[in-house]
Order: C-alpha cells, then sequence, then structure tokens
C-alpha cells in the first residue's frame, strides 16, 4: 500500500481569526463534501468562505468528493458501458469540473493537496476527478491517504518538533450521533502518530480534543509536557434539507418526494467548514517545541 507524505512550508503569518496571538503562523482549511453539481448547491456561501480563507493568507486541503457523481454502486453500474459511451461520459464530467475550477479559480496556490472520495470519476487516461481539479490549481494529488507536515516560515532551524503533523482520509462509516461519527477519527491513533486527525464523509463536522502528555529529552531543565491532538470531521456543502410549498395536486408525487436524508429522517447537516490556527512555542525554555492548535468554524 502507498500512503502520501508531504512538506509544506507555510509563508507568512495567518492574519485573523488572533486566537494563538504572537504565537499563531498559519491558518489551515480542510474543504470536502462540495458535492458540487447537487440541487441548490449553496455557490455563494462556498465561494464566500474560500475567500475568507485566502484573504487571511489561509491555506486549504482538498478532503474529497468535489462532485456529486459517481458512487461506489454507480461505478459497479457503469462497468460495462463502451468506451464510446465512456468518452462521452468524460466529457461531460469535464465541463463540470471546469466549471467548478472557474468558480474557485482565485484559490490558486492556497492548496495543500487533494485526497480522493468515494464519489469519483476515473476517465478513460486514469486520472480522477480531484486530480484533475489539483492539476488545474496547481496542488498536489493525495491518493487515499496522507500525512502532511505543516512547517511555519521562520521557526528555529531543525525545530522539526514545531511543525504540525496533519493525518488525513476521506472518511468512512456514517453515525447518527456526534459520538460514534468520532470513533473511526480516534481509531487512527493507535497507527498514526499526529497532531491534528481529519475525516469528512460523513457530512458532520463534530470535533473533540485531548492531550497526551512526554517527558522532554535530557538536557538542562527536564519537564512533562503536553501535546495536544485534535480529531475532527470536516463538515460539507451539501443541502440537505430544503423547504418548498405544496406543489400542485396533478405533479408527479416525486416533486414533493425527499432525498436521502429526509427519507431517513437524518438530522440535517451545518454547510461549512472547520478552520485551524496553527502555531507554536518552546518548551520551558528548553530547547524543544510543540506545535499549537486553535479551532474553530465558519
Amino acid at each position: 500500500d502507498t500512503m502520501i507524505v508531504k512538506n509544506f512550508l507555510m509563508r507568512g503569518k495567518a492574519l485573523q481569526p488572533d486566537l494563538l496571538g504572537d504565537k499563531q503562523t498559519g491558518l489551515f482549511v480542510p474543504i470536502g463534501d462540495v458535492q458540487w453539481g447537487a440541487p441548490d448547491f449553496p455557490e455563494g456561501k462556498f465561494t464566500d468562505f474560500l475567500h475568507w480563507v485566502v484573504d487571511r493568507n489561509g491555506y486549504l486541503v482538498g478532503m474529497g468528493d468535489f462532485m456529486d457523481f459517481s458512487s461506489f454502486t454507480d461505478r459497479r453500474t457503469m462497468a460495462p458501458l463502451r468506451d464510446s459511451t465512456r468518452e462521452v461520459l468524460d466529457g461531460m464530467i469535464r465541463d463540470k469540473l471546469d466549471k467548478l475550477i472557474k468558480m474557485v479559480a482565485f484559490t490558486k496556490g492556497r492548496w495543500v493537496g487533494f485526497l480522493e472520495g468515494n464519489h469519483r470519476w476515473t476517465f478513460r487516461d486514469g486520472h480522477s476527478t480531484e486530480q484533475y481539479i489539483a492539476a488545474a490549481l496547481g496542488s498536489d494529488f493525495l491518493g487515499t491517504m496522507a500525512f502532511l507536515r505543516l512547517i511555519p516560515e521562520g521557526r528555529p532551524k531543525k525545530a522539526h518538533d514545531a511543525d504540525t503533523i496533519v493525518c488525513l482520509h476521506h472518511g468512512y462509516g456514517g453515525a447518527r450521533t456526534a459520538g460514534p461519527r468520532l470513533i473511526n477519527l480516534e481509531r487512527l491513533v493507535e497507527g498514526w502518530e499526529a497532531d491534528l486527525y481529519l475525516m469528512g464523509h460523513d457530512h458532520s463536522d463534530v470535533h473533540e480534543s485531548t492531550d497526551r502528555m512526554y517527558c522532554s529529552p535530557p538536557g538542562a531543565k527536564q519537564v512533562m509536557y503536553r501535546r495536544r491532538k485534535v480529531f475532527a470531521r470536516t463538515g460539507n456543502w451539501m443541502r440537505s434539507c430544503t423547504a418548498m410549498e405544496p406543489q400542485p395536486i396533478d405533479a408527479p408525487a416525486s416533486d414533493s418526494r425527499g432525498g436521502y436524508a429526509e427519507e431517513k429522517a437524518f438530522t440535517p447537516k451545518a454547510i461549512g467548514a472547520p478552520f485551524f490556527v496553527l502555531g507554536y512555542d518552546e518548551i520551558d525554555k528548553t530547547g524543544y517545541y510543540r506545535p499549537l492548535v486553535g479551532y474553530g468554524r465558519f
């Protein structure tokens, strides 16, 4: 198996929100489950948020499912299609993606990379939807799962312990309540050492944090210190519940039926994404460092 590992230098200090004061360095924002092409896509809210990030010198990472097309079941059904039919679908999908890319073109250069989601399309040339978007926005394709080392510009030379390590996965599974939505994230700690663990997929925006205690290396001063771990599901941009007046009585019944979320009486998910303010500090003047993570919700 492969797992993408990438070092990324965050240039310049993050502007507002000023959560960490003088110790604040970077603003890092995961964007996933965009579901571009879904009915009632909140285009205004989506682009407003991206402008909010760019205006604050923030960096973005794609968490997958940027297009509302081709689930696993769909791909299995369409597998026997003729090459000529797939070529037509390739063209249609590229046209839709090009509209999305044009809409977010002002973010070019602000993306750390793009994960692939489970709603994806593989073109006949072997490239996938998120890979296509990554190329257009001047970024990297991160595949299924990734480790990121976010390096604050200007930190002390060789102070690698000041960097923020992020473990990314598009996500899997689902649940109705907050606790179970975080279980898959918490399980990552068993095998992956990071400061920030992110998953999308289930459209929720729940998060929690916990501290892990460490003993500093031998030196002039030895102390016990904490290093915080943050777990977060990264939200979505797909409206799961919209309202309308009763349709004419002679209209097709399908005009009044809800989608999957309404059929199963799912709690409507908030549209948006979390943001993470990153920094670092020295541990009690020992010459060793740790990252700092503050987080909020747009």
